[in-house]
């Protein structure tokens, strides 16, 4: 585009600067040796559209473009000229001409029909033997009104192509290095009341693959000392949930260590069970009378409706008149508000108050207010009778549900601010948990498994003061950004790339997406729970990768890698094929352009997938903004790049089903919930760009 017309020839140029195509005679008397043509100024933007190669020739033609893009008017001469539309006509939105002879028969003129295709240029050819256009349209000192006509550009955008390209690449590196940053920024809270805190729920089952749902399983007395001994660092006493499987052992350690215990009879469907841990823990008891504080019939059964009130009743009748030490019994506190006859046959009231988990969830700026005043109505409720917040906490890790947003920071906060509460208000409490319990991920999603004070290695979240971050790890995603800026260098110079613009975006492309790929790592730990899931992550990752590669080669190349000289001298127009067209061809030789269809095709339907979950099976599942990102910003660059993405049926139903499943999803949700908007957005914009925005037009054919 920026070839001046050599001396001799005559070719034609629009500008990027006018809005118009214009010839030049580079032969005009007086203007030897590549002169201009009076009043045509030369500028970079100008676009060569290149006739004929032989000298002397004169060749001036004129596009007259109507407003609705759809006729071309053609005027030219000579024995079968050749030109190539090049960016210009690319800017036609991907069009190409196909001409045919003037239905009204003026000499030497050729009308066409705009007919849209998606996947290449292609050259315009002029039939032999057509007569020479006439004298007037070559005086280029008067040029006609037939030799300049105004063609539409496709404004400001595709002048400044690479320009924008360069921003958003970089913009996306410095906002993936600044997320990761404030991950590590440590954030000023309240100290707590005490560093001690005055019950914690204890379960053994904190390491991979130890779960109390293995009938064979069995904890070991030296399990149970190392981790009273760890959790004795913050807590005086610890709440179980069953006498089976070894936890029998605790009062014995407990003793040892100096702590109490309320001990939990675990109580289900089956009776026979039910007898055996009734009957240890009435003999428990009887040992360990200083140790043991309480004893606690049945952990939240009315909410999973596995016994009913009046058989409740009964087994905590049962075991009261059996031991000598108080007996009570745990749920939510509306099933408490439901049954509140149970509270004739406890010696106190044990009640679950946990905001986050709450049919209306409760955000962390009022979760403290929300415990204090439901512990108050209970007093009210069961007046003469002390209550017991049973359970009380909040996730370090998890989806977010309305106002209510799991994370470590905000578990710290909690801890601390509502450890003061209690003190303030007399509270008595037990604080869930002790230590996370992966094995819960599995039926709970991340929201079960990342309650614990400690992590499942024993290691403690944050401190009881001081600020608290919510990654200490953060630095792991700007080290990932270094390798991916290392690693594009690398291509950077395989490929020989040499101009500014384009380095800048590959060396960007590689830094977001060294950082992207650590945040998918990440989430992949905190919420994946089996192999396929993992198996979906990887799979997800590696299209992403893949896409960000094959768009930094094309723009690293500035056009088509298709060999034998059949790519495009240009990126813009090309047209990334659907699924159904590479299916068609099944050829062994895919380049970029195919790769890339691959990738969106796939994609698109995870994200389907994904938005479909989330309408139908959302409670415990998170919202995987982090996993989509990187194909976003892919697919962004090679729009950007003039890359055409309209797709097929496939693909346009896959972003229909994205779009309107994320409007489902966000209302479900509500508007409160910022990670679902967050995510809606992301699938939302990934399905306009993957499609062209076109997902709800018909599809056009791709030939």
């Amino acid at each position: 585009g920026r070839r001046g017309v050599r001396s001799g020839h005559r070719g034609c140029f629009l500008s990027g600067l006018t809005n118009e195509m214009r010839c030049v005679d580079a032969a005009r008397p007086g203007h030897a040796g590549g002169g201009r043509a009076p009043g045509i100024v030369p500028d970079p933007a100008m676009m060569n559209l290149h006739g004929t190669e032989q000298a002397g020739q004169s060749l001036p033609y004129v596009w007259n473009v109507m407003n609705d893009m759809q006729n071309v008017r053609h005027d030219l001469c000579a024995d079968n000229p050749r030109f190539y539309a090049l960016s210009a006509l690319a800017e036609l939105r991907g069009c190409h001409v196909t001409l045919q002879p003037d239905t009204h028969g003026a000499a030497g003129v050729f009308s066409g029909r705009l007919i849209p295709r998606r996947d290449r240029y292609y050259p315009l050819l002029c039939p032999p033997g057509r007569p020479a256009v006439p004298a007037s349209l070559s005086t280029l000192g008067a040029p006609s009104h037939r030799s300049s006509q105004t063609i539409p550009m496709f404004d400001f955008l595709s002048r400044n192509r690479s320009r924008w390209m360069t921003l958003l690449s970089v913009l996306a590196a410095l906002l993936v290095l600044a997320w990761w940053r404030a991950q590590g920024t440590p954030q000023p809270m309240v100290d707590a009341a005490d560093d001690k805190l005055q019950c914690v729920s204890y379960a053994p089952f904190r390491k991979p693959g130890e779960t109390p749902l293995d009938p064979g399983a069995m904890v070991s007395e030296a399990r149970l000392r190392e981790d009273l001994s760890i959790l004795a660092a913050r807590s005086q006493c610890v709440r179980t949930y069953s006498v089976i499987q070894g936890l029998d052992k605790v009062p014995e350690v407990a003793r040892s260590l100096g702590m109490k215990v309320l001990l939990g009879v675990w109580i289900g469907r089956e009776r026979d069970k039910n007898d055996i841990e009734i009957q240890r823990a009435i003999q428990l008891a009887r040992e360990y009378p200083d140790t043991i504080r309480g004893i606690v019939v049945g952990n939240e059964v009315l909410l999973r409706r596995e016994q009913s009130a009046q058989q409740m009743a009964k087994y905590i009748d049962q075991v009261r008149s059996a031991v000598d030490v108080p007996v009570t019994y745990a749920d939510v506190w509306e099933f408490w508000s439901e049954n509140a006859e149970l509270a004739r046959h406890v010696s106190f009231v044990t009640v679950h108050i946990l905001p986050y988990w709450e049919d209306h969830p409760v955000g962390i700026h009022a979760a403290i207010d929300h415990i204090t005043g439901t512990a108050e109505r209970m007093r009210q409720m069961f007046n003469g009778k002390d209550v017991l917040i049973g359970e009380t906490g909040w996730p370090s890790e998890d989806r977010q549900r309305e106002a209510a947003v799991a994370s470590r920071v905000n578990q710290a906060r909690f801890m601390r601010e509502f450890s003061q509460a209690a003190a303030d208000h007399h509270l008595n409490y037990n604080f869930i948990e002790g230590f996370d319990q992966p094995w819960k991920r599995g039926q709970e999603g991340a929201m079960g498994g990342n309650w614990g004070v400690f992590d499942s290695d024993g290691q403690a979240k944050f401190p009881a003061t001081g600020p608290v971050a919510e990654d200490p790890y953060w630095y792991l995603g700007w080290l990932g950004a270094v390798v991916g800026l290392a690693a594009a260098l690398g291509l950077s110079r395989r490929w020989k790339l040499t101009e500014r613009l384009p380095q800048v975006q590959v060396l960007a492309l590689g830094a977001a997406t060294g950082g992207l790929l650590v945040a998918e790592l990440r989430y992949g730990v905190v919420w994946n729970r089996n192999a396929l899931e993992w198996g979906a992550t990887v799979l997800l990752g590696a299209a992403s990768l893949l896409l960000v590669f094959r768009v930094a080669q094309l723009l690293a190349l500035g056009r088509s890698d298709r060999p034998d000289g059949q790519g495009a001298s240009s990126l813009v127009g090309l047209t990334v094929p659907s699924f159904n067209t590479l299916w068609r061809r099944r050829r062994a030789h895919f380049d970029a352009l195919d790769w890339l269809g691959v990738c969106r095709s796939f994609l698109l339907f995870a994200a389907a997938i994904m938005t479909l979950l989330l309408v139908f099976d959302a409670r415990y599942r998170g919202f995987p903004t982090v996993l989509y990102m990187l194909p976003l910003l892919g697919l962004a660059m090679a729009r950007l790049a003039g890359l055409r993405l309209a797709g097929a049926v496939e693909e346009r139903v896959l972003a229909a089903v994205c779009v309107l499943g994320s409007i489902a999803f966000v209302l479900i949700e509500g508007f409160a919930n910022g990670q679902s908007l967050t995510f809606g957005a992301t699938v939302v914009v990934l399905a306009a760009v993957a499609t062209d925005g076109r997902f709800w037009l018909p599809v056009q054919d791709e030939r």
